[in-house]
């Protein structure tokens, strides 16, 4: 059965900023942060599945965040610079990790590391083929 979503929110600070609290009566809960013009500038998100993270909005339209497993090691990383750019590094259960780059104009790479962090491989794919 699915709940409603609850969300109470969090009075104004002193510099006008606020936040709101978000739980779906599933285990999940989220919190969100805005400045004094009302923009969302953050969030913490928790999962009933003990996944947790945390998102960083700025105003120049870049972004970024972290995703945790359950023993507050991490599962994801990633950063958007708001024009169409993204890092995303995956972090494997055995410690490997898998770092993309996109520099959003259609070139990207993709580049594999071991546990201990050393480089295995990568792949690229430029604009022009």
């Amino acid at each position: 059965m699915c709940e409603e979503k609850k969300s109470t929110p969090v009075p104004f600070t002193v510099d006008g900023s606020q936040g709101s609290y978000t739980t779906d009566g599933m285990g999940n809960a989220s919190m969100y942060a805005y400045d004094a013009n009302g923009l969302l500038v953050g969030d913490f998100w928790q999962g009933s599945d003990g996944y947790y993270g945390n998102d960083t909005y700025n105003v120049n339209g870049s972004s970024s965040g972290t995703n945790y497993n359950p023993d507050g090691s991490y599962r994801y990383i990633w950063t958007d610079d708001g024009h169409g750019a993204y890092t995303d590094l995956y972090y494997n259960a055995d410690g490997s990790r898998t770092g993309i780059v996109d520099d959003g104009h259609g070139g990207s790479t993709t580049t594999n590391y071991d546990s201990s962090g050393v480089k295995l491989n990568d792949n690229w794919v430029k604009a022009d083929g």
